[in-house]
């Protein structure tokens, strides 16, 4: 019965581990992507 509580809250663990990594990755690909328009803007100077 331990074991089994146990291996629940490591999923939970795991799925809030996961969301956070999702919006870190959402959250640089916007920086990026942000980066990227300006770029694309901007005359080319080189």
């Amino acid at each position: 019965m331990v074991q089994n509580s146990n291996k629940q809250h490591k999923l939970v663990e795991a799925k809030q581990f996961l969301q956070i990594f999702e919006q870190r990755l959402l959250y640089i690909a916007d920086k990026s992507v942000g980066k990227f328009e300006v770029r694309k803007n901007q005359p080319m100077s080189c």
